[in-house]
């Protein structure tokens, strides 16, 4: 329920808000971020066929973003009025693309042996640790 007007949320996918745009636009930030983090080709394939599965999770916190404002502070402040964007929805907007780098740099750590070097730095870091 709206907490301002008491009636239930309803949350429609305008036709600029399908998520198409952003899957474009993730698209060729993939292929910049691909050929400037990756080494390998097969690696920066496997990256960029990732990138709509990103799109597709960006979206999904975007949306979870917009459902939770417009519970807590109603849907004028979380996702505007009269065809227009609040504040809010343009920064539920941004996360799309703060959620894909966080994925696609957590992809390229996982490429790189970024998380195996982690792993082994945190267990070295808990037995020296132990043994004082």
């Amino acid at each position: 329920m709206d907490p301002v007007t008491s009636l239930p949320i309803s949350l429609d996918v305008d036709v600029a808000c399908s998520g198409m745009r952003s899957l474009f636009a993730l698209a060729m930030i993939g292929i910049v971020f691909a050929f400037l983090r990756v080494k390998d080709e097969w690696k920066r394939w496997v990256l960029m066929a990732f990138v709509p599965v990103v799109a597709i999770l960006g979206n999904f916190v975007r949306m979870l973003m917009l459902y939770g404002g417009s519970v807590v502070w109603g849907t004028k402040i979380a996702i505007g009025e009269n065809h227009e964007m609040s504040a809010f929805h343009m920064l539920a907007g941004l996360m799309v693309f703060v959620v894909a780098l966080i994925l696609m740099s957590g992809l390229v750590a996982i490429f790189e042996g970024g998380w195996k070097k982690f792993v082994t730095r945190r267990k070295t870091v808990v037995r020296t640790v132990e043994s004082v």
